[in-house]
C-alpha cells in the first residue's frame, strides 16, 4: 500500500500548531513500519533549504486559479520520510502559512492549491490512500 500526505504544514518545514507535528510525525511512524508513504508539502519561503536534497521536476504544468502556471518539486528525507515540496510561490502568488485570513477568495486559492498538489501527487507517485 501506498500512502501519500498532503498538508499546509509539517514538521521540519513549516509548523504554527497540531497540524504540523502530526504531518510531520504520521509519514515517519509509517515509513518505519514499513508502508510506502510520502508527504506533499508546499516550499515556503521560509522552509530552511538545508532540508532539500533534489529539484524532481523543475518546469511542471499545473491548473492554478483558472490559468496553467508551471511550479518546480523539491525532494527531501528530512522528515524521516520522503517529501515532495511544491515550490510555487512565485507562480501560484502564494503567502506565507498563518497569515491568510479566510476569505472566499482564499479558500479558493487554498483549494486550488490542493488541486495543484493532487496534479504533482497523480503525476509522478501515485498512493491507494491520499491523506489532505
Amino acid at each position: 500500500m501506498r500512502v501519500a500526505f498532503l498538508t499546509s504544514e509539517a514538521v521540519p518545514f513549516a509548523k504554527t500548531g497540531g497540524l504540523g507535528d502530526v504531518s510531520g510525525a504520521l509519514p515517519k511512524a509509517l515509513v518505519g513500519a514499513g508502508v510506502d508513504a510520502c508527504l506533499i508539502h508546499p516550499l515556503y519561503a521560509t522552509t530552511d533549504r538545508r532540508h532539500l536534497r533534489e529539484r524532481v521536476f523543475d518546469n511542471l504544468e499545473v491548473e492554478w486559479l483558472g490559468r496553467r502556471r508551471h511550479v518546480s518539486v523539491w525532494f527531501s528525507e528530512a522528515a524521516g520520510a520522503p517529501a515532495f515540496l511544491i515550490d510555487a510561490a512565485t507562480a501560484l502568488g502564494l503567502v506565507e502559512i498563518g497569515s491568510i485570513p479566510d476569505t472566499r477568495e482564499n479558500v479558493a486559492r487554498e483549494t486550488d492549491q490542493i488541486a495543484a498538489a493532487l496534479r504533482v501527487w497523480e503525476g509522478f507517485n501515485p498512493a491507494s490512500v491520499l491523506l489532505a
